[in-house]
């Protein structure tokens, strides 16, 4: 029986500032909406099994970084779901245990670090490398990682979390090469936190992801063929790395895709449109394109976008398919030109599946 065509919307709002004085830092936080468990990929093991929990990014207007820290952590470093093994595949509920950890990336480095939780601290450290890292932005993902490998767990089940919570975090970094914490470490606001001029915790603080009170699906065979998809947005990004030729990412598109038939090949077809249905993409003033606009050009998959014409996205595999947006091809003088506010636009992603045509 021929299935229903099956579209999927999401906003990706794209903005900059015009104005980038001093070496601010900020902070976006982006949680997964689709938790999925799938095996490892690097830097992690292919025997791993872990779900993504959300994204964590820092940015600095200059080439100037020390000490990422998680701040004010309300969250434990260990957890159990339950859910069938292959220990015993005729026992629905068997306990398996595991861990946050963080995978961070900066200037073609990646690594893996463990989340404490409550554990006596209340700062956390991402890196253990002091000093200056000289990068202008920094990347942690946050996953959980099971502690016995994904060869255990049996595909097409779900698992559910029964003990350890995600909780809650700020974050922060140091003034220096972080040796006295206590007198260099401050408060990054991440996402629209209210930040005190006191130096005090940012308000609200930041849950990890509120998704976890569902089944975390392993996606195996049994069920229909499934596309989960969704837009980890960059809040902002630096207009002088979208000048010209130049690309600078504003996004990633993720699709998950589940249960997929070993012999079929999957792909999507996706399209961008303008949230003024223009038939060019523009940065408005304050969000209007009444005022001043600045033009720019989308890339997705190698492409430059054309407004409302699809651009194919296949050879698509089981699990976690991610895919970068770029913005370039601004006009150096239109941008330099621009009264000073913030610019942003909002587009509307939409996937086909090629199996639905």
């Amino acid at each position: 029986m021929k299935r229903l065509p099956v579209f999927f919307f999401i906003l990706l709002i794209i903005s900059f500032s015009s104005a980038f004085l001093g070496a601010d830092i900020t902070a976006t936080y982006e949680p997964d909406p689709h938790l999925v468990f799938t095996t490892g990929n690097s830097p992690f093991d292919s025997s791993d099994f872990i779900a993504h929990l959300g994204t964590l990014t820092f940015q600095s207007s200059e080439n100037t970084f020390f000490s990422p820290y998680l701040i004010d952590l309300n969250m434990n470093n260990h957890f159990t779901v339950i859910g069938p093994t292959t220990w015993n595949p005729d026992k629905e509920d068997q306990d398996t245990s595991g861990c946050i950890v963080a995978v961070i990336q900066y200037n073609g480095i990646k690594q893996i670090t463990n989340i404490w939780g409550n554990g006596g601290r209340d700062y956390q450290p991402l890196l253990e490398t002091n000093g200056n890292l000289k990068t202008s932005r920094i990347v942690s993902d946050f996953y959980l990682l099971s502690d016995q490998p994904a060869s255990v767990f049996i595909q097409g089940s779900s698992y559910r979390l029964i003990s350890g919570s995600l909780g809650t975090f700020n974050a922060g970094a140091t003034t220096n090469n972080g040796q006295n914490i206590t007198k260099s470490l401050f408060y990054i606001k991440i996402n629209s936190q209210t930040l005190p001029s006191n130096g005090s915790a940012p308000y609200p603080a930041i849950p990890i992801n509120t998704n976890i009170a569902a089944p975390i699906p392993y996606p195996g065979k049994p069920d229909p063929v499934g596309y989960l998809f969704s837009i980890i947005s960059e809040e902002y990004f630096d207009v002088e790395n979208a000048i010209g030729l130049n690309p600078t990412k504003v996004g990633t598109a993720r699709l998950v895709l589940c249960n997929p038939c070993a012999s079929t090949s999957y792909g999507v077809d996706v399209k961008f449109t303008d949230s003024n249905n223009g038939t060019d993409f523009s940065l408005g003033l304050d969000g209007s394109k009444s005022v001043y606009t600045i033009g720019y050009s989308l890339r997705f998959q190698s492409s430059d976008v054309k407004v409302t014409n699809p651009i194919p996205w296949d050879n698509l595999h089981e699990g976690i398919n991610d895919q970068n947006i770029y913005v370039t091809g601004i006009d150096a003088t239109k941008a330099e030109l621009a009264p000073s506010g913030d610019y942003s636009d909002t587009i509307t992603v939409t996937i086909t599946p090629k199996d639905t045509h």
